[in-house]
Formats: structure tokens, sequence, C-alpha cells
């Protein structure tokens, strides 16, 4: 199976693949896996984790078509960024499903609009959220992450497969992630929602 696209739902998909034990080639033109989303130091960390699990990956990888023979399709091929040509073979999967993301913005409008009914005046800014299940990893994001933030681990060590960490820009906190550590979540996001002072955030 080829998978085309390294973001969340290609990711999802192909890590539901290897545990239903097919063949798993993911291709992207990004060096890493959501390194567009995430940051350069959590995108290798999600690429050791799929390599780990026997997907292979080929980023830098843009397709240029699919190939087929009497109206099925066998072949991805694609070039790479120095021009290369390669050609992968390409199964069906049916069924796979990658896990329902929650909406919690929608629970966040409903809080909001219950404090404006009793006379409240704060403003309705929800912190983006979104999570993701890959195999034994559970990665949950608020606020803003990757582009040209910086990263720093706050808790936890990657080593292990348990951290967490925030991303910041301007000397504020704008983004926080945790890997397999659920409980730091609410802390980490309380910064992100109080768009807390770099320093304060990363050595209190």
């Amino acid at each position: 199976m080829v998978v085309v696209g390294a973001g969340f739902l290609g990711t999802e998909v192909a890590a539901a693949a290897r545990q239903l034990g097919l063949d798993v080639t993911l291709v992207d033109p990004l060096p890493a896996p959501l390194i567009d989303r995430l940051g350069d130091r959590v995108a290798r960390l999600l690429a050791g984790l799929h390599a780990r699990h026997g997907v292979r990956l080929r980023p830098g990888t843009l397709v240029t078509g699919l190939t087929g023979h009497d109206g099925r399709v066998n072949g991805v091929p694609g070039r790479t960024r120095r021009g290369r040509r390669r050609r992968r073979r390409l199964l069906a999967a049916p069924r796979l499903r990658p896990p329902a993301r929650r909406t919690p913005a929608e629970r966040q409008r409903g809080t909001a609009a219950a404090w404006t009914l009793l006379g409240g005046q704060a403003p309705f800014a929800p912190v983006p959220y979104f999570w993701t299940d890959q195999y034994d990893v559970k990665i949950q994001v608020h606020g803003v992450t990757g582009g040209d933030a910086r990263f720093q681990v706050v808790a936890g060590d990657p080593a292990t497969g348990r951290f967490a960490g925030l991303y910041g820009r301007d000397g504020h906190v704008i983004g926080a992630l945790t890997w397999n550590l659920p409980r730091q979540a609410r802390a980490l996001r309380r910064h992100v929602a109080e768009r807390t002072p770099w320093r304060q955030a990363t050595t209190g």
C-alpha cells in the first residue's frame, strides 16, 4: 500500500495499515512527516516511530500520477527533489478508518455562549486543539506549532517515548505538545491561552 501525503490522515492511515499487517510506503514532498505542523524535532521523532514499525518512508518525493492496467491502479510514479524517478506498487486497503478527532472548539463555543448569557464580557478566543493516536503513541497539540516557532522540551524525555514541550515566538508561548504525557496537556494549554512569557514558562 502506498499512502500519498504524510499529514495527520496520511500518518494515521499508514499506522492503521501496518497494524493490519500491510506493507506500507508513505510518500510526501516534505523532508519528514508533519514537519510543517510540528517542527523539525518532533517530525523526526514521528518519522522514527513509523520506521520502527516497518513503514517505508519516501520523504522529498512528489507523486506525478498513477499507472494502471485494465482499470486497476498498480503503480505510483514520482520524482525526488533531484528529479530521479521512482515507481511504487499501490494496493487498495478497504475498511481502513483513522480515528475520529474530537472537536473541543464546539464545546468552547458553548461555554463562551453560557458565560455571555450570565453577563461575562470575555471575548471568544478558543485555543486550537487536535490529537492523533498512532501505534502506541498519543500526541496532543494545543495552539500554534511548527513553522518558525522554537520548540523546547519541558517535561519527560523524547528518548523514553514520553515528553511534553512548548512552542514559542516573539518571547511568548504559542503552542504546546504532549507525546504520551496526557496529564501535562492541561497545564501547558494554560500557558498557550495566557501567552505566558517564554522564559517564565520554560525555566519555572
